[in-house]
């Protein structure tokens, strides 16, 4: 960048869904949408590349504690207001009523299992459109563990197999340590909704009546519709952290006639409708363009703890053939190797023939990954010709932060092993945050977990609240001692959710980045369809094709978190971004670098992709959920090669298989029937089919005139090799019942998904 100072937009995301300034402190919750800020790109000083030497931190002191809330406590203790003011915009802590919701991890199992039944309430709308909020049943826990959660002054909340979810005063969180069967207590894993927000002078512009994305026509979806093929007797859920404004978009036509509505969450209510938690539901209006006849379900949740309990609701009290949109993602809650709890909640749902999509994230600027090098001689890594990580466009270049913005960092490396509750190699690195003074960099916020033998994670994270405009770093240092030698060279990761934007798309938010490997979790697991985002407008527009400058690409890490090398694996598909919504404004088809107005990310991407698999399935309900995935896969249309991150046709890990698509919905036919004669007088019928979208098997008829009584020959139906695929496949079948010197004439009947059926023209044979 060679301009010394260049305007640009910075969106300042909140863990959950703040989007920039100003951010209000009042839940325990997503911060609410706010205002898009401006900031600028300052040139420092050559020497501002190093952060000055020092001797590694001693690691918190409070086992059991998560470091950031051991510092919460150390500055409660203290009296410390800057220090608890750096926490103000945390989504788990409330500083103004003293409250945090943390999670106790729990080596003695709680004994969690629901109590009751879901309280149901149904509400109906003033045009005759109903939906039923069902609010999730309690789940008990052991008594004595709940008494001894109350004596703290804790409010137990929830649970989910070994998790326990408390709301606690500052005060208690020590006591929370102690009690029998609790091995750490830790904030709910960092998570974040997947879009991102329209620029100043677009977007957000309320829209009146019904609005269909873009991408329905785009991916071909709306001839299937046409057909009459709209997602019929397929359940569809879509998990978020709210979905404000849904009886009015229910009301528009935007939302289906009937809905159910699963409340999980803490933070959000459906009614009375908790403010600023749209995200959900624009998620829920591409869903309904894309199956409109699909039965939807919208849970919300707000932790990790929540999102089990709600996946279990899914797997259990819903019944049929089912499918999952989700555009949140996780950081520091795996090795970003397709394991860890999320990913398993979502292998479960996998495991129950759930199909599910998730955005892939928006990460690919705002992520670093790389082998931890030493630097000099000293403790801190290497990052380019220092040891700081700048936040800023490249190596030298600080963005302005504004005061009052959230700046959150997260750090992990390669030091998980099968079980991850204990390291493999007892390695402790620590993660600072500094600000520029002037003429150096002062240290204002660390996170310095022990890892040195102990069942702490690879794990450090940062969220501090900016007290005025001013530039930051951030740096990496090594922690030794006798029992934990940490010789460098481990596989780590660092992620924000603070994005940039300039007048190319998404800008870097480190100095230094991978754009490559940034996908977030669960994307990074085999469980989810993965969707990065491409501009729908820019489809046919080389060599990118519309993919945009944010969306996280693969690959996932290397099993353990280590180096990934080229394997190809991640994302699975792309699909439309940037369309027409009720929730987000229209699109006046320009891109997001050009503040087009609508609603862009992943997020919008991954529900096109689950409202297509509810149409495909819902054409061939006999299609397994394997089948389903392969044939969504091989109908994209495949855009361009991975480039640096690997991958050529048919995957790759910019695009997947391509940009989703679906074949015109004609009937099924066949591309040939021959009948022959064999030498032992027996009829050797051969078919071959052009595809197999909506057919689940042939039956073979035989008469001895061509107007003649049709006979069915086979016992059992000849069932489709490909089901739902676009591929044919090849069919035989012998009739050894033929006399001689007689003809024989055979006709195909073809079976499809919804018991109609087709023929195929009558082949005349005479025997010998």
């Amino acid at each position: 960048m060679n301009s010394k100072r260049i305007s640009i937009l910075l969106v300042a995301f909140a863990m959950v869904i703040g989007l920039g300034l100003p951010i209000l402190v009042n839940s325990q919750g997503p911060a609410p949408l706010s205002n898009v800020i401006v900031t600028t790109a300052q040139k420092l000083p050559e020497t501002a590349l190093t952060a000055p030497e020092r001797a590694p931190s001693r690691p918190s002191s409070l086992a059991g504690l998560q470091d950031e809330l051991a510092q919460l406590v150390a500055a409660h203790k203290t009296g410390d207001q800057t220090k608890l003011r750096s926490y103000s915009q945390d989504q788990n802590i409330d500083l103004a009523n003293n409250r945090i919701r943390v999670i106790l991890e729990m080596d003695v199992s709680p004994d969690a299992h629901p109590t009751g039944t879901p309280k149901i309430e149904t509400v109906q709308q003033s045009d005759g459109k109903s939906a039923r909020i069902e609010r999730a049943p309690a789940i008990a826990i052991r008594p004595a563990l709940a008494r001894e959660i109350a004596a703290t002054g804790a409010v137990y909340e929830t649970a989910y197999q070994n998790l326990v979810q408390v709301s606690a005063p500052i005060e208690a969180l020590e006591a929370l340590t102690k009690i029998s069967g609790v091995r750490y207590v830790r904030l709910p894993y960092p998570v974040a909704p997947l879009e991102i927000p329209p620029g100043q002078t677009k977007g957000l512009v309320p829209l009146v009546g019904n609005v269909t994305s873009q991408g329905v026509a785009l991916t071909n979806t709306n001839n299937w519709h046409t057909s009459g093929l709209k997602g019929k007797d397929v359940k569809l859920a879509v998990f978020d952290f709210g979905f404000t404004g849904w009886a009015a978009r229910q009301i528009s036509g935007d939302l289906p006639a009937s809905i159910t509505l699963k409340d999980f969450s803490a933070t959000y209510s459906f009614s009375p409708d908790t403010p600023n938690y749209p995200h959900g539901t624009a998620c829920a209006e591409i869903t309904t363009d894309m199956a409109p006849e699909a039965t939807h379900y919208l849970y919300a949740f707000s932790t990790d703890v929540e999102f089990g309990n709600a996946v279990n609701d899914y797997i259990n009290n819903v019944s049929g053939t089912k499918v999952v949109s989700m555009s949140i993602g996780w950081v520091n809650s795996g090795p970003y190797d397709g394991t860890g709890p999320i990913n398993t909640i979502v292998d479960n749902a996998k495991n129950a023939g759930i199909f599910w999509a998730n955005s892939a994230g928006n990460n690919q600027r705002a992520h670093w990954s790389g082998t931890a090098v030493q630097y000099g001689g000293g403790e801190w890594i290497t990052f380019g010709a220092g040891n700081l990580q700048g936040i800023g466009p490249s190596p030298g270049y600080v963005w302005n932060i504004s005061g009052g913005t959230t700046l959150r960092v997260f750090l992990e490396w390669n030091d998980w092993n099968v079980g991850r509750t204990q390291n493999q190699n007892n390695q402790n690195y620590d993660l600072y945050l500094f600000r520029w003074n002037g003429s150096g960099w002062t240290q204002v916020a660390g996170s310095v977990g022990d890892q040195c033998n102990t069942s702490v994670p690879p794990l450090e994270q940062i969220s501090y609240t900016v007290p005025s405009a001013g530039f930051y770093a951030v740096a990496i240092q090594r922690y030794t001692n006798v029992s934990c030698p940490n010789n460098f060279g481990h596989w780590m990761q660092l992620h924000t959710f603070n994005s940039f934007k300039d007048s190319q798309g998404a800008a870097n938010s480190f100095w230094y980045t991978n754009q490559c490997n940034s996908l977030l979790i669960p994307s990074d697991g085999d469980s989810s369809v993965t969707v990065g985002a491409t501009f729908w407008n820019e489809d046919g527009t080389s060599p990118l094709y519309g993919l945009e400058t944010f969306s996280s690409l693969g690959p996932r890490n290397a099993p353990g978190g280590g180096d990934p090398g080229t394997t190809v694996n991640k994302p699975d598909v792309v699909a439309p971004d940037g369309v027409s919504g009720e929730t987000y404004g229209a699109n006046d088809g320009t891109n997001y670098a050009n503040n087009g107005g609508g609603f862009f990310g992943t997020s919008a991407a991954a529900p096109h992709v689950t409202g297509m698999a509810a149409v495909m399935w819902s054409r061939t309900p006999s299609m397994t959920l394997a089948q389903l995935v392969g044939s969504l896969k091989s109908q994209a249309l495949f855009k361009a090669d991975g480039g640096t991150c690997g991958g050529t046709s048919p995957s790759n890990n910019r695009y997947g298989s391509g940009r989703i698509n679906l074949d015109a919905p004609t009937a099924m036919e066949l591309d040939s029937v021959t009948a022959k004669l064999t030498r032992k007088n027996k009829v050797r019928l051969v078919w071959q089919s052009a595809n197999e979208f909506n057919l689940i098997g042939f039956n073979v008829w035989r008469a001895t005139s061509k107007r003649g009584e049709f006979k069915k020959l086979n016992a059992d139906l000849v069932g489709a090799q490909n089901i739902g695929e676009p591929n044919g496949a090849k069919y035989k079948f012998v009739d050894k019942s033929v006399k001689a010197d007689k003809p024989y004439f055979y006709k195909i009947e073809i079976i499809h998904a919804d018991n109609s059926n087709a023929w195929s023209d009558i082949k005349r044979i005479k025997t010998r």
